[in-house]
């Protein structure tokens, strides 16, 4: 189960949900300034995940664990659909499927299937609340973070901090979106185990059709 489990918090996006410390901007990230029109950069993304319905995607996704020197890389495609519906297929180096449908976690690693009913746990519930909002622009559909919002030249760059830092896995998750198209572009996550996954995204598709087929897995 705990390789399951890992296999899932790769993700964290989840959601990047260390061996670094814990990533605190407030001014220290050289390249970022705070953004000064907050309440309008929400309405912005607040537009944006009213209109979003769907979202395809292409990732690589590093994965530093703090016991290890070397990193991780793995890659995919993500497909996103309202009613919280999201499919993570990895393709390299291993292939292997995620999918959450509603509250139900489905892991397909070969034949074997396992599934979760993540309603009933906070981390995988926190995980998909977070990777959902953050790929839909709707940053405010988690209660368990502060955010905090920052920007340079070409990117906007969120940062999530737990509200109860003795609760969860995360210290901080860094959200970068792009500012013309508002799409999310990486995540980093940082648990507290000393763990960090980035993972960045190209080739998004917005509001491509998607059937409700692609989140059923047998």
């Amino acid at each position: 189960m705990n390789k399951l489990v890992n296999k899932f918090l790769i993700i964290n996006v989840l959601i990047l949900i260390s061996a670094l410390n814990p990533v605190s901007l407030s001014g220290q990230i050289p390249g970022f300034i705070p953004v000064k029109d907050v309440v309008g950069l929400k309405k912005l993304l607040k537009e944006k995940h009213q209109l979003t319905k769907t979202i395809k995607s292409n990732f690589v996704q590093e994965k530093h664990l703090s016991f290890m020197k070397e990193k991780s890389v793995s890659k995919g495609t993500m497909q996103i659909k309202e009613g919280k519906k999201i499919r993570i297929d990895y393709t390299t180096p291993f292939s292997y499927i995620i999918v959450i449908n509603g509250d139900k976690l489905f892991i397909k690693d070969g034949k074997k299937l396992t599934k979760i009913n993540i309603g009933a746990d906070k981390t995988f519930s926190n995980l998909n609340d977070i990777l959902l909002g953050s790929m839909k622009g709707d940053f405010d559909s988690s209660k368990d973070f502060t955010i905090k919002y920052f920007e340079n030249k070409e990117t906007y760059l969120l940062e999530l901090l737990p509200s109860d830092v003795t609760k969860g896995n995360f210290s901080a998750i860094n959200i970068y979106l792009n500012k013309e198209s508002l799409n999310v572009v990486k995540l980093e996550m940082n648990e507290k185990s000393g763990d960090i996954t980035k993972m960045k995204f190209d080739q998004t598709e917005i509001n491509s059709k998607i059937g409700d087929e692609v989140f059923v897995v047998r």
